[in-house]
């Protein structure tokens, strides 16, 4: 219930408002006055700008939420296609395992995520419908070309509470994120939304070439973006992760997805 409302309250409002902090204090109200106390709200309203204001890295041209604000945001963007309607050209779920082992250059943890599902033994095959809604999608450089980059916002709690001492920013380092991308299925999820947006480029986007205006994937774990850096030679904000998948891959996925080449 709490990360709906956060999402909600980031669908409505617009980060690059000059009355921002009033216009979040009243949608926070709005949303938490009968589950949070007064001073608890005011944590929500002080953390939810704190992202707002976080730099999203290099990916997003060194902007925040509230520099790229509306105007460069969708929100909810609704997706529904069609998959393979029959057992002819049904798939396994190995086969997006063995399709990112051969197209998606991984290493670490992703390429053992991908191994694991080539290499299951499941029962079911994919088939039917794919439908879903990505959270947000960026526009960065309005230009001549511009660049899409999906992203998800997650309110998860990653750190131990009962670990007295333990700094809780730990958990929301860039390198930290990936086990959890992983164990959640986040992973799979932003493969999906990259294929999804990848189409609908196709058919808005004038001169689509997916190599230039596909930007990858970015989930803004909003309790870690409280605007720290890693201290490396191009920084990168914490609470923020970031993958890119290769255009084979998407390709590949769609062509999987639409029932060709499977």
């Amino acid at each position: 219930i709490f990360g709906n409302a956060v999402h909600e309250i980031f669908d409505s409002i617009d980060p690059s408002s000059p009355n921002l902090t009033a216009e979040l204090e009243i949608e926070v109200e709005r949303h938490f006055k009968n589950s949070h106390s007064g001073p608890e709200r005011t944590q929500i309203v002080d953390g939810i700008l704190k992202s707002l204001h976080a730099p999203l890295g290099e990916t997003f041209a060194g902007n925040t939420l509230t520099a790229l604000g509306a105007a460069h945001r969708l929100s909810e963007l609704e997706f529904n296609f069609h998959l393979p309607q029959n057992s002819i050209g049904a798939f396994s779920p190995n086969k997006i395992g063995e399709l990112m082992l051969e197209h998606g250059q991984l290493n670490g943890l992703l390429f053992n995520y991908a191994k694991a599902i080539a290499s299951s033994n499941y029962s079911s095959v994919i088939a039917g419908f794919m439908n879903g809604s990505i959270d947000a999608v960026f526009r960065v450089n309005a230009g001549s070309n511009p660049l899409y980059i999906v992203s998800d916002y997650k309110t998860d709690r990653l750190y131990d509470t009962e670990k007295s001492g333990a700094n809780p920013l730990v958990a929301y380092h860039p390198d930290n994120l990936v086990a959890h991308m992983v164990d959640s299925g986040y992973i799979l999820q932003a493969m999906v939304y990259s294929v999804a947006l990848h189409r609908y480029l196709q058919w808005r986007q004038p001169g689509y070439d997916p190599d230039i205006h596909l930007g990858g994937t970015a989930y803004l774990f909003l309790r870690g973006m409280t605007g720290f850096n890693t201290d490396e030679a191009t920084p990168r904000p914490f609470g923020v992760y970031h993958w890119k998948p290769t255009t084979a891959l998407i390709l590949a996925l769609d062509a999987l997805f639409a029932g060709r080449n499977n």
